[in-house]
């Protein structure tokens, strides 16, 4: 996919040689980035639910795609007191690119995304936190979401991973999983409380536009050929399913999913060149 990584070297990040280097008891930083385009109705919530982090975030960054609503207003509202910093692209670049230009200004290692209308549970930092600092050897942690109407009320359905307390998957595992979930619509996570480690975002495993709306699931497939990845076994925020949402707004949207995953299977045809997709580069 024209995308530039280094081969993983086994049992070992560059994430924790750093950290050794620079001392064992060297904290992780986390970005929170949240994204937003015309989300005037739900901002304030989401970035109440980002300040109310247990485990506070080093930086709170509001990527503004382009709004013409009231959401740049809010973002700079003194209201805040000056945590959260904003920044703006005047034309929309989609959800990949805010994804991707959140990852380039964001100033910490670890970045985790919560969009607009979504909301984290007041111990998402803190538990995605314990989880990097139980497996340094992982760059990627993800935690469990509920659905919620526009209220915040919980819908079903609302799928936990299917295990317990902090696990550490092999990359190969983890997209495995990731994959059987997509297959039987039951999903292993969402686009919501997880957090990367930024470097290894920045260096060859971007959003790709061109997945379209799958570009979340293209992702996560691809960064599981780069480290191994640790599961928190319970839910971490709630993602609210209301009618301006995505999914709500795409005319045909299953003919639009058929085009995105035709894009993905040609991927694997192109470059996996292996019997096992999951083995491609990224």
């Amino acid at each position: 996919g024209g995308y530039y990584h280094s081969k993983r070297e086994v049992g070992c990040s560059y994430r924790t040689v750093r950290k050794m280097s620079a001392g064992l008891m060297a904290e992780n930083t986390f970005t929170i980035g949240i994204p937003v385009k015309n989300g005037e109705k739900f901002l304030a919530e989401a970035i109440e639910s980002a300040l109310r982090q247990k485990r506070p975030a080093d930086e709170i960054l509001v990527l503004d795609d382009g709004s013409t609503d009231r959401s740049a207003e809010i973002a700079a509202s003194s209201r805040w007191e000056e945590r959260v910093r904003y920044c703006c692209h005047s034309q929309g670049r989609g959800f990949a690119g805010a994804f991707n230009a959140i990852a380039e200004f964001a100033r910490c290692e670890f970045v985790s995304i919560l969009c607009a209308d979504d909301l984290l549970d007041d111990d998402c930092l803190s538990e995605l936190d314990l989880g990097l600092k139980a497996f340094p050897q992982a760059q990627f942690v993800f935690g469990g979401c509920r659905y919620v109407d526009r209220t915040g009320r919980e819908m079903p359905p609302s799928h936990p991973p299917g295990h317990g307390g902090r696990v550490l998957w092999s990359g190969r595992d983890y997209a495995r999983t990731l994959l059987e979930g997509v297959e039987a619509d039951r999903p292993l996570h969402r686009c919501v409380a997880f957090a990367c480690a930024r470097d290894l975002w920045l260096s060859g495993c971007a959003f790709r536009p061109e997945a379209g709306i799958i570009a979340d699931t293209d992702w996560f497939v691809r960064l599981s050929r780069q480290t191994d990845v640790i599961a928190i076994g319970r839910y971490l925020a709630s993602i609210r399913i209301h009618p301006g949402s995505i999914s709500s707004t795409i005319d045909s949207l299953w003919i639009r999913l058929a085009e995105d995953y035709m894009f993905q299977i040609k991927e694997f045809m192109v470059a996996g060149r292996t019997e096992d997709p999951v083995l491609g580069s990224c």
